[in-house]
């Protein structure tokens, strides 16, 4: 997924039950931002992505 910056985070589900699979998109987050490869994510690590969902909640509030 490094390769790819794919956002699948505002895709519905594909198979129409309407769950999301969280474990999936943990595993995209992983692979997105684990950057030493441990299968977590260090402090360091997990800003990035608190910064997106942080940026995520200001547009959406933006467009309203």
């Amino acid at each position: 997924m490094m390769a790819e910056d794919v956002d699948t985070s505002t895709q519905a589900p594909s198979d129409g039950s309407g769950v999301c699979d969280f474990g999936a998109r943990r595993q995209e987050v992983l692979e997105k931002y684990d950057t030493n490869g441990d299968g977590r994510l260090s402090t360091g690590e997990a800003l990035p992505p608190r910064q997106e969902i942080q940026r995520r909640i200001i547009e959406g509030a933006d467009a309203n």
